[in-house]
């Protein structure tokens, strides 16, 4: 009998530790690699514009998972050492050499680890293939969801590998490195206590939370607007509270609980019991709270996006909504007439206006590195200007307007206009013959179709400045309704495109593209920045791509093409986010699985000795409850109460109230965090189950 053949036995009967170790290796590789190849897919990339909210959504995800999968695997590895200890110190104590054993200990460690994470990672891209053309089945199937998988994927898949291996080779050279063979044997036998905390402890977390929360969202802005400095990564360092915190409210509530009195002494046994497995306890409920935080993060986009489009195509005040360069070849009133008695729809209350493009002011943005200033430009960018008869004659009304007065406008829940505040215009500027008026925003009306894009001139001083422009800086504006909305859609998809097909390649551009911004930027830089980033994502032949129906600046504008194509336009924002709930919600089950059946395998005596004093199995079930549904429900009520309420200050702080939009979004989230917790309660009942079939109570 050689060492090689006595220790072959030994891993061939402790076969479920190591199965253990490679199971928790290849689960977090395989939700790390799934994740990359999502989030650098040029089909999620090509969607997302870089820097946007969207983008850094996913990576705060992504981060979340990192976290969560490094905690899962660093107890997985401290799991198998305790296991390991016993046969290690068996054989220090019968003469045999720490090389020898370091040397079968690292062996058997690059096979494990090799193969787990190899097998992550193969097995990462397919599921993530699956799961995206299942949702294509399921959801919806367009041109823009075809996926495309991008190399830099395996590179955060080879990184975690590498930290999982490099992790479990460190671990291993200080268990080897002990002397005292005692300790090393009686080392599997030995809890995982953590020692009294006090009791403020809990409350403490709840305040580390919500300052780490609010902290780690406003300090990037706090820095920007503050400090004009733009920070690297980091600046999420602030949110580290909000971690610390959350761990201290599970180690309260493992160690100390949150009932006193006779409530604490009637639940003493199961209490004890998580208290005795405290650190590995509060580990994995601090890697499922942070998992289902991120599920529950990325199922709130959906309702989010869909409320807020939902309510801002009903607020539009136009059935359809045409305008156009006056350059440009457009269909006519009668043209547009006549398509529509050709399909079968009766056009009402159709009219259309003018309005002018002119220079406004405003501060520039100079960055220098990572810090920035602000200098002020008379003519800094082109604004929309409708004079207030041709506001009135496009839309029934106008406001009262004095000499140097004008109106902006706000979206339909009431907030600020998308793309930039208007309020900051003092100057307007008509570049072509350098007429000049200083003006004063002292209104607003509430239409969500000029938001972000036009102002209102009483009639004299719009005569004045538009006098001398061509016809490249004048637009026209057509609005109509229709008698019956929802029969309408074959028209207005034969006059999007029409319309479209008329339009000069020279107008194909983005919402934030106008020609005197262009004037200036070139003269000023050599080049206009916007022109760099579009590429060529506007173009007839792109017209319906989800970029295009969302950003171009001409597209017609119809009330049942945005009903009936909105999901379809935004499939992939909602795909992604869906699959990143889906993989991370089922690593938390799987993972409170897990943990609940080492909770019973490892109480199994103890609960044989309470069946010999005397405890009935009512008693034996209502302690098994209690630890199962503490590693379930705790994380669940932790990371609801702390993403929704993180999400809740987002939405009040993008412009210091809820809006209706807002509102209703998060109702609808509300109704998905109790489906969702509805789909746990289950999975902890079938664990209940399961974990009492096997202490056989």
């Amino acid at each position: 009998m050689t060492f090689q053949k006595l220790y072959s036995g030994l891993r061939r009967k402790n076969h479920k530790n190591y199965a253990l170790l490679m199971l928790c290796d290849f689960i977090s590789v395989l939700l790390i690699t799934s994740y990359a190849v999502v989030i650098c897919s040029p089909t999620i990339l090509n969607m997302l514009p870089e820097g946007g909210d969207s983008r850094k959504q996913l990576y705060m995800i992504f981060a979340l998972a990192v976290i969560g999968c490094a905690a899962f695997t660093l107890y997985a590895a401290g799991l198998f050492f305790r296991f390991k200890s016993r046969e290690m110190g068996t054989f220090l104590a019968l003469g045999a050499p720490k090389s020898l054993l370091r040397k079968a200990l690292y062996q058997e460690l690059a096979l494990i680890s090799v193969l787990s994470c190899a097998a992550g990672a193969v097995c990462g891209v397919p599921l993530a293939l699956g799961i995206w053309q299942l949702f294509r089945i399921v959801l919806i199937d367009t041109a823009d969801m075809v996926f495309h998988i991008s190399a830099n994927a395996f590179l955060y898949s080879a990184a975690f590998s590498a930290f999982v291996i490099l992790a479990l080779f460190v671990m291993a050279a200080q268990f080897i490195r002990r002397t005292n063979i005692i300790d090393i044997v009686n080392e599997q036998r030995k809890s995982e206590p953590v020692r009294c905390i006090p009791r403020w402890c809990g409350w403490a977390g709840i305040l580390l939370s919500v300052f780490g929360g609010v902290a780690g969202y406003f300090a990037p802005n706090v820095s920007i607007r503050t400090f004009h400095y733009y920070p690297g990564a980091w600046i999420y360092m602030f949110y580290l509270p909000l971690l610390a915190g959350i761990y201290m409210i599970l180690l309260h509530t493992v160690v100390n609980g949150w009932r006193g009195g006779k409530g604490y002494y009637k639940n003493i046994i199961t209490h004890s019991m998580m208290k005795f497995q405290g650190r590995q306890t509060v580990n994995n409920m601090l890697v499922m709270t942070l998992l289902l935080a991120g599920a529950y993060f990325a199922s709130f986009y959906t309702p989010t996006m869909m409320m807020s489009q939902i309510l801002a195509t009903n607020a539009l005040h136009f059935d359809n909504l045409l305008h156009w360069q006056a350059d440009q070849d457009a269909p006519t009133r009668e043209e547009i007439f006549a398509m529509a008695a050709e399909e079968g729809v009766e056009i009402t209350d159709y009219r259309e206006a003018e309005c002018v493009l002119l220079g406004g002011d405003g501060e520039l943005t100079i960055e220098e590195g990572r810090s920035w200033h602000a200098e002020y430009r008379e003519v800094l960018d082109g604004r929309l200007f409708f004079s207030a008869s041709a506001f009135r004659q496009l839309t029934g009304e106008a406001p009262e307007l004095a000499p140097g007065e004008a109106c902006t406008f706000k979206n339909f829940d009431g907030s600020e206009p998308q793309y930039g505040d208007d309020y900051g215009l003092t100057l307007v500027t008509n570049t072509i013959t350098g007429e000049r008026l200083p003006v004063e925003v002292t209104c607003d009306l509430q239409y969500t179709e000029f938001g972000s894009q036009a102002l209102i001139l009483n009639d004299a001083d719009y005569a004045r400045l538009a006098a001398g422009l061509p016809d490249t800086y004048k637009e026209r504006w057509a609005g109509f309704n229709v008698a019956n909305v929802d029969g309408s859609y074959r028209f207005s998809r034969r006059l999007y495109d029409e319309f479209l097909s008329r339009m000069g390649p020279e107008t194909y551009h983005s919402k934030s593209w106008n020609l005197v911004a262009k004037e200036a930027r070139e003269k000023e830089d050599g080049e206009y920045y916007i022109e760099q980033w579009e590429g060529d994502s506007f173009s007839f032949e792109k017209r319906h791509s989800v970029s295009f129906r969302l950003d171009a600046k001409y597209k017609p504008l119809s009330r049942i093409m945005e009903r009936a194509d909105k999901l379809q336009m935004m499939a992939v924002f909602v795909t992604v986010f869906l699959y990143i709930a889906v993989v991370c919600y089922l690593s938390v089950i799987l993972i409170g699985y897990t943990r609940c059946k080492s909770i019973a395998l490892n109480n199994r005596q103890v609960y044989e000795d309470l069946r010999r004093l005397g405890a009935d199995r009512g008693y034996l079930f209502h302690s098994v409850r209690g630890q199962v549904s503490k590693v379930y429900l705790i994380p669940a009520a932790v990371g609801t109460s702390a993403i929704y309420a993180l999400y809740s200050m987002i939405l009040f702080s993008n412009d210091g109230r809820l809006a209706s939009g807002e509102i209703a979004a998060l109702l609808a989230c509300a109704a998905i965090l109790a489906a969702l917790s509805a789909v746990l309660w289950a999975c902890y009942r079938y664990t209940l189950k399961s974990v009492c079939k096997t202490l056989d109570i």
